[in-house]
């Protein structure tokens, strides 16, 4: 998969995580449990987190010419390996 094609997922799931702890958050006020709401807020923030990490990370990566080699390196020094 392309790096914009990932930075657009990664952008479109960061918005709807964020959406998502506010939504829990606001459970609260409709009854649910304070666990539940604290636990899911956890869980909805911290997923938002990791995907604006993610983004961030391949956003620098398409703007960085040394990163796409070394991102290519990678790809083959996993390669096959001559046998002895």
């Amino acid at each position: 998969m392309k790096n914009q094609m990932k930075i657009f997922l990664y952008n479109f799931f960061t918005v709807v995580f964020a959406l998502m702890t506010f939504v829990s958050i606001g459970a609260l006020a409709q009854g649910a449990s304070v666990l539940q709401v604290v636990s899911n807020a956890m869980v909805f923030s911290s997923l938002t987190y990791y995907c604006y990490n993610e983004e961030n990370r391949l956003r620098n990566c398409v703007k960085k010419p040394a990163c796409r080699r070394k991102a290519q390196l990678r790809v083959l020094k996993a390669g096959p390996h001559k046998a002895a």
